[in-house]
């Protein structure tokens, strides 16, 4: 019993530790207004321009990731340095599996507190949207959805060049 109750710790710690070297999301996971600090303007104006947005819309649509991006580059400088505590306790050569649970603990506060701010921010910008918008909205988040996190950067990266 004490064998298969370490098995699966050592398992959901590798598992973890997998995610933890992983690639990050997208920044645009959660639409356009969550474009953090250095994102591309060409994509912005891409989706803007599928979506039909005003000259308004665009303005408030700035204003909101301008208002929102303080808190959200908190949240990721307070992350950093959790990935690489815990990095060096998985790196250690006696694995301490409790010190381990706590970093990720930590880390998962903090990613939800990042995710909630995500929604927070899709919900403000779906609300400058006509219905029309909000409905070619979801549609295009299915559709990047459907294609996977590695094809949908991929044509992202086409779009780019």
């Amino acid at each position: 019993m004490n064998k298969k109750l370490l098995g699966l710790m050592l398992t959901l710690v590798a598992f973890t530790a997998n995610g933890v070297y992983a690639e990050k999301p997208s920044r645009e996971e959660f639409g356009p207004d969550m474009m953090g600090e250095g994102h591309d303007q060409k994509h912005f104006d891409k989706m803007a321009n599928e979506l039909k947005l005003t000259k308004e819309q665009k303005e408030k649509a700035k204003a909101l990731r301008e208002k929102r991006q303080p808190a959200m580059k908190a949240q990721m400088e307070k992350v950093r340095p959790l990935h690489t505590q815990l990095r060096a306790l998985l790196e250690a050569d006696k694995v301490d599996l409790n010190a381990v649970r706590q970093k990720l603990t930590e880390i998962s506060a903090i990613q939800i507190e990042t995710r909630m701010q995500h929604i927070e921010s899709r919900l403000e910008f779906e609300s400058i949207l006509t219905p029309e918008q909000k409905a070619k909205l979801r549609q295009m988040h299915k559709d990047r959805g459907d294609k996977g996190p590695r094809e949908h950067r991929q044509g992202h990266d086409r779009d780019e060049k």
